[in-house]
């Protein structure tokens, strides 16, 4: 009897350090591993999800509950495979700079990031930017010439309807072909006759919109201007400006003369906010869009004409849309008439004005801007990713595909409901 009381009281100190080295019984993950208690997640489960799993098994063995006060949604990060659900736990929380705190009737999610507070506000925004996701956007600005599609026998239309966010319609006439382009749309039109040309941004393809816009350009129909690209910050803001800044003197209230310079051109200003939902990155865009130039009013001073948009949009990762409606009158003045003899000099008995003409032309133009958002990998995965020898680039392209490809199902579940 004596030798089993002193065998208890060994076994209860042995169980009493492992209790106070985790905080957690860790007894019960090797003596008692029933079946039930072996979990298994993917790396993409939600965190809420994978800790309400968790809380069912915690309130069964141990009567307590899991309480995370940030309810968090994003990603658990990380594979779970057949693992007890205590050290499952405890690997999700490590994973996302977590940890717990044991109360008499509860288990308490915390961060691990309460020495944030005792750094000054700069060291807190840089680690805080340590975090921040990256989106790169890139643009297409495409300058459609109005009056000699109208030449063509075309006219290019942009429509809003119920099924689709945008899309755009571009009809010829007359068996007109466009270039050498074989290539189909994301609609199934062939884009090398251009007859009916429809853009739908859940299927809208990059590289097939910038094969149009360059038969468009080969027949001078309108211009590619520029393809810029820029990598914004989740929440910052970036800018894409395509033109120049124009310097207007003009004075202050003590009567000085001071030099402002106004932007002009094709004007981009975009912030992107990275958003996760049910595993799913999405990418909330904020755009302003602006056209504008510079001209002599009748008085001789300056103006500058504009045209702005502003939209708020919601994209995949790696989805494409298009904006359109942006127009633009250009004045161009030239001289006609017969050869040679339209351009002689006034003094030459007058010929010029009996064999030639001035006329002043019109030209509207549309810009038509494409973007694409794409996510970046953060900075671990391009770190770990090295490590391993791995493209980065293409491992994160395979992932983006996996997800399209999942929100695509998604969708069509719906519909079919």
């Amino acid at each position: 009897m004596k030798r089993i009381f002193i065998i208890g009281l060994i076994l209860a100190g042995f169980f009493g350090c492992a209790y106070a080295q985790t905080g957690m019984p860790r007894e019960l993950r090797k003596v008692s591993s029933a079946p039930e208690e072996i979990v298994s997640f993917l790396q993409t489960t939600s965190f809420d999800l994978a800790i309400e799993s968790l809380n069912d098994l915690s309130k069964k063995y141990l009567g307590k509950i899991i309480v995370d006060p940030e309810t968090r949604t994003q990603g658990i990060g990380i594979d779970i495979n057949q693992m007890h659900w205590l050290t499952a736990l405890e690997l999700i929380l490590k994973n996302n700079n977590l940890w717990y705190e044991q109360h008499e009737d509860y288990i308490k999610i915390v961060s691990t990031d309460s020495d944030l507070q005792s750094m000054s506000k700069e060291e807190r925004e840089a680690v805080e930017r340590f975090k921040t996701r990256e989106v790169s956007i890139s643009a297409v600005f495409f300058e459609a010439d109005m009056s000699k599609l109208r030449e063509m026998g075309m006219s290019w239309l942009l429509n809003r309807t119920n099924d689709v966010n945008l899309s755009a319609t571009n009809i010829a006439s007359g068996g007109l072909t466009l270039g050498d382009a074989s290539s189909s749309s994301s609609s199934g039109t062939e884009a090398g006759k251009l007859f009916q040309v429809k853009f739908e941004p859940a299927n809208l393809a990059f590289g097939d919109v910038r094969a149009t816009f360059d038969a468009l350009e080969t027949n001078s129909a309108g211009e590619v201007i520029a393809s810029p690209q820029v990598t914004v910050g989740s929440g910052e803001s970036g800018r894409i400006q395509v033109g120049s800044d124009i310097a207007v003197t003009v004075q202050d209230f003590a009567g000085n003369s001071v030099t402002q310079f106004f932007s002009t051109g094709s004007i981009i200003k975009v912030t992107p906010q990275v958003i996760e939902h049910d595993s799913v990155e999405f990418i909330y865009l904020e755009l302003e869009i602006e056209r504008s130039s510079s001209a002599r009013d009748a008085e001789g001073g300056l103006e500058i004409r504009k045209s702005v948009a502003e939209t708020k949009i919601m994209l995949l990762d790696g989805e494409e849309t298009i904006i359109g409606g942006l127009f633009i009158n250009e004045e161009g003045n030239s001289r006609a008439g017969v050869p040679f003899l339209k351009d002689l000099p006034w003094w030459f008995f007058g010929l010029r004005y009996v064999f030639g003409y001035e006329s002043t032309s019109l030209v509207k133009k549309e810009l038509l801007i494409l973007i694409r958002a794409e996510l970046l990998p953060t900075l671990k995965d391009r770190y770990k990713a090295k490590l391993e020898g791995l493209d980065v680039k293409d491992k994160f392209r395979i992932e983006r595909e996996k997800n399209q490809d999942r929100m695509k199902d998604y969708m069509n579940q719906v519909k079919e409901k």
